[in-house]
């Protein structure tokens, strides 16, 4: 959801960030506290679109 225009700054200054983004099943449990979990580490990423909702009366999102 967009909450601010941080993301929006880092894209418009093409600065290269770190990304993890983590899949993970809250609703199964293995043993007594872990869930199953896939997580993705990248290197330098640089965003090189950027799209935001405008809808009126409507949730914004922001996809990048």
């Amino acid at each position: 959801m967009f909450d601010a225009a941080t993301l929006q700054g880092l894209f418009t200054a093409g600065t290269k960030k770190y990304m993890r983004i983590a899949i993970i099943n809250t609703s199964e449990t293995i043993g007594s506290a872990s869930n199953p979990s896939l997580v993705f580490n990248f290197g330098q990423v640089d965003l090189d679109e950027r799209d935001r909702s405008d809808a009126n009366n409507d949730l914004v999102t922001q996809t990048l």
